[in-house]
């Protein structure tokens, strides 16, 4: 690296150049940079930054020896040109070499990056594959223009997949904040709200396994299963359900199957944006199988009062449940 008359260390530039380097190697590459190199490294540099072949293999050694035997062998006054011109070529070698010698993988074309939005109102996409993806208002999703070799999909907002199955080797994933929901065939809603810590999975059919990108383990989710992520504290919380609500934004229906109250309690929170508060003496013993399409708050809560032999006491946006008298 020292010597002038010599090609220097290209190894080490490319370590400096792509950030690699230590600090003992950055030292080493100033130094001779500082030591009447500016030139030698301007030129490096240019072509460093120009050059994005990798398909090409060249005798990095054989190529750099003889640049040095062409240096030792000219005469003074014609050296300067010869360094110049040898550096450029030797640069141009280097530049090519880089993406494997460095990163020790073939560049790969990246594919362009196709979005789909719903604005604000529901919208459904058939994607190449036969999958169908249900977007709620305000959602975004975006895939590869390949997506039957790369089946990922980037969710922003909520939709329900109804996931086409092709074979073992090509799942299906669905990436919301930095969770990841791997599936093979199954329908299932995600809710990744920009706004919201929260990620929420939850499954009407088949199998999905859910995973944090910064954790290796995997929860498995089947069908009635559904699991809240919380992406700030990394808290996975799974529970069983029967989906009564979680797809109301797009199929507009409430089903209790024999749920329990405080199914139905959640339930209506989501779909009505209401409180919930529960004082019944029994309410372990209480089911409800009753659905729901399109009806009033007002509506729901009849109906659920004569079912279950309840009453429920609305005041402004909390409603509670207690026990008749």
């Amino acid at each position: 690296m020292y010597n002038n008359k010599q090609i220097p260390d290209y190894e080490l530039l490319a370590k400096y150049l792509a950030g690699e380097a230590s600090v003992e190697e950055i030292q080493l590459v100033e130094d001779w940079i500082n030591a009447g190199n500016q030139d030698e490294f301007v030129k490096i540099r240019s072509v460093w930054i120009a050059s994005d072949s990798s398909s090409k293999v060249f005798d990095v050694d054989k190529a750099l020896n003889n640049v040095n035997s062409k240096i030792f062998t000219a005469e003074d006054k014609n050296r300067r040109k010869i360094v110049a011109l040898l550096m450029a070529a030797a640069a141009i070698v280097l530049g090519i070499l880089i993406p494997t010698l460095l990163l020790n993988k073939t560049r790969v074309p990246e594919s362009k990056i196709l979005s789909f939005a719903s604005q604000d109102s529901i919208a459904k996409i058939q994607m190449q594959d036969g999958s169908l993806l249900t977007l709620n208002a305000d959602s975004k999703i975006e895939y590869s223009e390949d997506f039957n070799s790369n089946r990922q999909v980037k969710l922003s907002g909520e939709a329900y997949f109804e996931v086409e199955h092709i074979d073992n080797e090509h799942k299906f994933v669905v990436l919301a904040k930095d969770v990841e929901i791997t599936v093979v065939g199954t329908k299932f809603n995600v809710k990744a709200i920009d706004e919201s810590d929260i990620v929420e999975v939850s499954v009407t059919e088949g199998i999905v396994n859910v995973q944090q990108n910064n954790n290796s383990d995997y929860i498995e989710l089947k069908a009635n299963e559904k699991i809240l992520v919380n992406t700030n504290t990394g808290e996975a919380t799974k529970v069983n359900t029967t989906n009564p609500a979680d797809i109301y934004w797009m199929t507009k229906k409430i089903i209790f199957n024999n749920s329990q109250i405080s199914e139905v309690a959640s339930a209506l929170s989501s779909v009505y944006g209401v409180d919930v508060e529960i004082s019944l003496i029994n309410q372990d013993s209480l089911r409800l199988n009753a659905s729901f399409e399109n009806n009033s708050i007002d509506e729901v809560i009849k109906v659920i009062e004569l079912t279950l032999d309840i009453n429920i006491e609305k005041s402004g946006n909390t409603l509670t449940f207690k026990n008749a008298e």
